[in-house]
């Protein structure tokens, strides 16, 4: 790539290459939301249902009740997961504070070990 900057004469015309590129793909980003912007989006409704190739073999509103069932289904678990990871970190904290509490009876009951042992002469 350095050859691209060998001559001072390029320089401009690169530039200029790389704005019209700029410019364009702008452009052309500009007029196609412009058309898009225009068309409304077809939702389905009670009136008009989700077309049938979209659920293959059933109904709109027996995909809607399969899903709402299989939602309670899930939610079910994630409650009685949450419930359990509750119930772990209260264990946890009430074995914390009694691991606590024998650690301060265990130094409360020993006196403070000396760091040079007097047996080894």
């Amino acid at each position: 790539m350095p050859w691209l900057f060998a001559d001072d004469n390029l320089k401009p015309m690169l530039l200029a290459a790389v704005a019209l590129a700029a410019g364009l793909i702008i452009y052309r980003l500009q007029t196609r939301r412009g058309r898009d912007r225009g068309k409304a989006v077809e939702r389905p409704t009670a009136d008009r249902p989700r077309p049938s190739h979209l659920l293959p073999g059933k109904s709109y509103d027996d995909s809607r009740v399969e899903l709402h069932d299989l939602a309670r289904e899930i939610i079910g678990k994630i409650d009685s997961k949450l419930a359990l990871l509750e119930q772990l970190i209260r264990d946890a904290r009430q074995e914390s504070a009694r691991l606590e509490t024998l650690l301060q009876q265990a130094k409360s009951d020993q006196p403070p070990a000396n760091e040079h042992n007097d047996t080894e002469k």
